[in-house]
């Protein structure tokens, strides 16, 4: 196919965006709380190689190790500097979503890909997940990257082209084990192509790459049979597995910066979405439209196996992404131009509203002020209370103000503290319990909303001291405003209604044991 010559408003067109969109999510980065996956994966990747090797092989991770690898080697290099922590994320996102562009543009001519780039960069869902520290964004560049590689290779099949296909294929199952499905929705693809008389690859070169993928990812098998039994669930009601699909298709869309359960927001983008999905099936090309079945497929089977949540999202976006982005660019009636942008701006406009608002979220994650806490936490300590704690975003915190373990020269992250990192006055719940119940003077418990199940050892530990200790208060922050609905929904959710409670013991005292309930600010 020919290729046009590209004129520098073309690239423009490309580069501003993403532009934009780097500058915006570096100069949030500090509005946007570190979740608790991000603290686990930052003080993973701190370890040295092989105890993080060991960790992966052993199937105690979720996902493989290839991204952690990546992330070590970024925090030796910028020494744990937390300024830039996010920035290779912010990096796999935009250049994801430069490869998508070229990827639409490889299905629409030399004229398509631009919508795809401002469709991500104007996305809500995102302006959240597209710069966390962890393995999503990699996931989502690797997808992204995966889908061009294909489309050039089935263009043109030479090794060269092979040569990245596979590099892509590769990457991916070494980041995450359900690489796999998206790999078996291109070799069901390739049936399709066969069937419709479409450039399909020579069955040599399907079953020599099946191989070699296979012999690659021979060291990742014990852990991946550790990984399905322990994280899949196959025993769900069916109003749990359909509620949990409503609530992702919504949120991959919108955001989590606004719940279904504000109707008044979420009812009119719930309509916005299903147009949205609706005509972008209906007008883009057939190509876009077999990725977007692929993309609701691969969202159905999560859901099936109990693993489908937000967090995996955007690793299988890309197939949403471009068959949307392509049906933008592609012809139809004017009334379906219409209606898709007017679709489209009711999605933008009710996920920012909800960003810029801070008071609609789905999940508090994002606007949690773990930070603050930590800070509070760290003058106590400085003041001789001791501190115990369960929530990896108040530890990763803590860490930095403490600034733990001390160091000669400059400090460098090395890990959490009371993971892999020791303070003698900071303890894990099952840390203080193993340590012989150590009381005295003034003792800090706090709590975070990641404490689940019906008894964690946190809820021990609070019980111990409220009975041995005199002066008790309690202060309760962030109230979770949709308890009452997963709790209908998701029985097997055993998550506190405040994600936040700090309770504060004076194990010197003699006065009456009492419990104050201070109202959170």
């Amino acid at each position: 196919m020919p290729v046009r010559q590209r004129k520098p408003n073309d690239i423009a067109q490309q580069v501003v965006p993403l532009l934009l969109l780097g500058i915006g999510l570096v100069t949030t980065n500090n509005s946007v709380t570190f979740i608790d996956d991000e603290a686990l994966i930052l003080g993973a990747a701190a370890n040295p190689l092989r105890k993080t090797a060991t960790l992966f092989l052993s199937g105690a991770s979720q996902h493989p190790p290839l991204y952690d690898i990546v992330l070590h080697f970024w925090l030796r290099w910028i020494g744990g500097n937390f300024d830039y922590l996010r920035i290779p994320s912010v990096l796999f996102f935009i250049a994801g979503l430069f490869l998508l562009g070229r990827a639409g543009r490889h299905l629409m001519g030399s004229s398509g890909g631009t919508a795809i780039i401002w469709a991500g960069a104007l996305w809500p869902f995102g302006f959240h997940f597209g710069r966390l520290a962890t393995w999503y964004s990699f996931s989502f560049f690797l997808v992204a990257g995966l889908i061009l590689a294909y489309l050039k290779y089935l263009d043109n099949q030479t090794i060269g082209h092979w040569a990245v296909l596979f590099l892509f294929c590769a990457s991916l199952i070494w980041t995450n084990y359900f690489g796999w499905a998206i790999l078996g929705c291109l070799a069901i693809d390739q049936v399709i192509c066969s069937r419709a008389k479409e450039p399909v690859a020579t069955p040599k070169t399907l079953l020599g790459t099946a191989a070699l993928l296979c012999l690659s990812f021979l060291p990742l098998v014990s852990a991946l049979r550790g990984t399905i039994s322990h994280w899949t669930d196959l025993h769900q009601r069916a109003i749990t597995i359909v509620a949990n699909l409503a609530f992702s298709a919504f949120s991959l869309f919108v955001g989590e910066s606004v719940a279904p359960w504000y109707w008044w927001l979420s009812v009119p983008a719930g309509i916005a979405v299903l147009l949205c999905i609706g005509l972008a099936a209906w007008w883009a090309p057939r190509l876009a439209r077999r990725y977007l079945i692929y993309g609701a497929s691969l969202m159905v089977v999560m859901a099936l196996l109990g693993i489908l949540n937000t967090k995996r999202l955007l690793m299988i976006s890309p197939l949403i992404l471009l068959p949307v982005g392509v049906a933008i660019e592609s012809a139809k009636p004017r009334w379906a131009t219409l209606g898709l942008a007017v679709a489209l701006l009711a999605i933008g406009a009710t996920g920012w509203y909800g960003i810029y608002s801070r008071r609609y979220y789905s999940a508090t994650r994002f606007t949690e002020p773990w930070q603050e806490v930590a800070r509070d936490a760290a003058a106590k300590i400085r003041d001789g209370a001791t501190v115990i704690a369960d929530h990896p975003s108040f530890l990763f915190y803590l860490t930095y103000f403490l600034r733990v373990p001390q160091q000669n020269g400059p400090w460098k992250f090395e890990g959490l503290v009371t993971d892999g990192v020791d303070s003698p006055q900071v303890y894990s719940p099952a840390g203080w319990i193993s340590a012989g119940h150590p009381t005295s003077g003034k003792m800090v418990v706090i709590r975070g909303g990641a404490s689940m199940g019906e008894n964690p050892p946190i809820v021990d530990v609070a019980r111990e001291l409220d009975q041995s200790c005199g002066s008790i208060s309690s202060r309760l922050r962030m109230r979770d405003e949709g308890y009452k609905w997963k709790q209908r929904f998701y029985p097997q959710w055993h998550g506190p209604q405040w994600r936040i409670e700090i309770r504060e013991y004076d194990c010197d005292s003699s006065s009456s044991k009492q419990i104050y309930r201070i109202p959170p600010h």
